[in-house]
């Protein structure tokens, strides 16, 4: 009788534990499938946390599906305000002939509007200058942290960069070859674009000139007489140029909407 109760016993804890594993499997269903409701619906995920937005327009709302799943980090302070730089983005965006939230899309790429960041790769400050930028547009080294000075020199290299790719005529196309020379400077640019008129595709468009911009790497091509600058790693520059992007569409939505908590 004992051993009888005894496996009852078993039975009923095997049960229990049966149980409780699928009530833990069904919440994590649960929330997984709550969060990928906000995240698609009606939120943007940054850094900051969750900013839950309301009064979403049409074209705003596809604008927002159209965000990737990477959920590019894209801080912002909140009620319509993305830094505390956003007077200097709109100041001086104009001289750039950019949207005011392109800057500050760049410079959250560059520093996470953190003024005094530098890296590794010695770009300083809330626009990432380099040394050799600052240099050639006459900003003392001891200025390269002033966020002031700093967004004035980036809008210069911006304005060069600008008349580089003139021939762009689709703005749109043209501020992507922008964003990436900004990151890679216009000479490996420039070598893919040759390669992309080579192999017959389109030089003024950034999906076909990021496709060579890949193989740059390859012996076969950055060796290719009509390269002039040799090998390069593209995958930096190319996820730079999408993540920059990503994150301006999610600061206009900021922007536009009035209603965020």
């Amino acid at each position: 009788m004992e051993n009888l109760d005894f496996k009852w016993i078993i039975f009923y804890c095997i049960i229990l534990t049966v149980c409780f594993s699928i009530g833990r499997v069904i919440k994590r269903v649960h929330l997984k499938i709550t969060d990928d409701m906000k995240v698609e619906n009606t939120s943007i995920n940054d850094s900051y946390g969750i900013m839950n937005i309301k009064n979403i327009s049409s074209d705003d709302n596809k604008t927002f599906s159209n965000i990737k799943k990477r959920k590019v980090p894209a801080p912002a302070i909140g009620q319509g305000q993305i830094s505390i730089y956003d007077s200097l983005f709109i100041k001086y965006a104009p001289e750039a002939g950019l949207d005011w939230r392109l800057l500050a899309a760049i410079a959250c790429q560059e520093s996470r509007f953190i003024a005094t960041a530098s890296s590794g790769k010695n770009t300083g400050g809330l626009m990432g200058i380099i040394p050799a930028t600052a240099k050639i547009f006459l900003l003392p080294q001891d200025s390269i942290f002033d966020p002031e000075a700093n967004l004035k020199v980036a809008v210069s290299l911006i304005k060069r960069l600008n008349s580089s790719f003139y021939q762009v005529k689709d703005k749109d196309e043209k501020l992507k070859f922008i964003v990436a020379a900004y990151n890679a400077g216009s000479s490996h640019i420039n070598d893919a674009r040759a390669l992309t008129q080579k192999y017959g595709m389109n030089p003024y468009k950034w999906d076909d000139v990021a496709e060579f911009m890949k193989r740059l790497y390859d012996p076969s091509f950055y060796n290719d007489k009509i390269c002039r600058i040799g090998a390069f790693n593209a995958n930096i520059t190319l996820n730079y140029v999408e993540d920059v992007f990503e994150r301006w569409d999610i600061y206009k939505l900021i922007t536009n909407i009035q209603n965020v908590e």
